[in-house]
This record gives C-alpha cells, structure tokens and sequence, in this order.
C-alpha cells in the first residue's frame, strides 16, 4: 500500500507511461483557451462516464482522485483531449504495483474473515449440539460492535442455569434486573457471538 510521502511524490510528479502526454498537456491551453465553459465541463463530465478510474489514472499518471472537481482545470483538460484521441494508455508501473499490493491485501482480509467465521461457526455448532434445551440465535438489531451485531442465544422454553432462570425468547445474557430487554431480530442461520450467551448455553436445563 502506498504510503502518504509516496502519494504526495507521485500528485507532485506524474509517471505517464504513453509518449504523448508532454505533448497532449502542452496543448491543452491551446485548445480549450483561457476560461472554463459550462460545454468544457458537460464534456468532462461525459468522458469521466466513459472510462474508468484506471484509465483516467493512466491518462494523469497518478492516481485519479474520482471527481473533475478533485483535479485542476489542465488535468480535466488532459482527460478530455485523451478521450478525443481515443487514447488508451496502461497504467504507470507505481500504480500497477499498489493496485496489485491492494488486492492482496483484500485477499489476506478475506481470507482472515472467512477462517474467523469458519472458527465461529465450528464453535456455536459444538456449543449447540451439547446444549440440553432447544435454542436460536438472533441478532440484538439495536446496537453492533466492531464485528457487526452480537449473535445471541436464545432458549425457545424456560430454562435455568446453575446461576439463575432465563424466560424463554430473551437472550441468555439478559440479567432479570436489566431495565429493557434487548431488541432481537429473527432467528437466523448464524453462529452465536456472544461470549456470556454461549458460557450459559453449555450449562442450561429444562427450568421444569
């Protein structure tokens, strides 16, 4: 991944990888004259829908910063006169790397989220073949940590832990004394996230 320096090297020198950018970015003062006309920024507008955001980094030789008002008027002009000449100009080698650095870091990221959902599930699925009472998991839909919303275990009858009592349809971490229950969605196909649910679901019994 590119680091801030390299970004702001890369913003102050392009690296164009097409022979006629020096000549294309002489000309677009020439061209287009001194002032921006509304047909200039309509035309703009339509070559950004055109292409791609790779392609306008090729054209720029640095990465394209997604909007015409993100760049100055001489690198929208640039754009539009490559467009014109239907230039199609590969991407500079820097940039070619990070987006090859960005991919596999999405990949590694990836990956890491499936394992760990891999492992989360593995484990509601030991945890509820051992429960000895009938339970589902529902999502608090009110609040979501980092991970997304907590999955919680809920018993479909009274049941009883060596602690205390948990009412059928509450989550099992939901104390007597809280205030408000949680607000729980359906019940889904997904594993259990929440550590104080799955610690009473290895222990609970039928409260009969």
């Amino acid at each position: 991944m590119p680091s801030l320096a390299e970004l702001e090297q890369i913003a102050r020198h392009p690296e164009p990888a097409y022979p006629e950018y020096d000549a294309l970015r002489a000309q677009t003062t020439a061209v287009f004259g001194p002032f921006v006309s509304p047909q200039e920024v309509d035309e703009g507008t339509a070559v950004l829908r055109a292409h791609t955001t790779d392609w306008a980094s090729a054209v720029l030789g640095r990465p394209f910063p997604g909007s015409l008002r993100a760049v100055s008027t001489t690198d929208a002009r640039l754009l539009i006169l490559a467009h014109r000449r239907e230039l199609d100009p590969p991407l500079p080698e820097r940039l070619r790397r990070w987006q090859t650095e960005a991919e596999q870091h999405e990949r590694a990221q990836t990956e890491r989220r499936e394992a760990a959902q891999r492992q989360r599930r593995q484990r509601w699925e030991t945890v509820r073949a051992g429960c000895a009472v009938a339970v589902e998991v529902r999502f608090n839909t009110r609040h979501a940590g980092k991970s997304g919303p907590l999955g919680h275990v809920v018993p479909r009858v009274d049941v009883r832990s060596p602690r205390r009592r948990h009412p059928a349809g509450r989550a099992l971490c939901e104390t007597p004394r809280r205030s408000s229950p949680l607000v729980l969605g359906e019940p889904v196909d997904e594993p259990a996230t929440c550590e104080r649910c799955l610690e009473f679901a290895r222990t609970v019994q039928p409260a009969a």
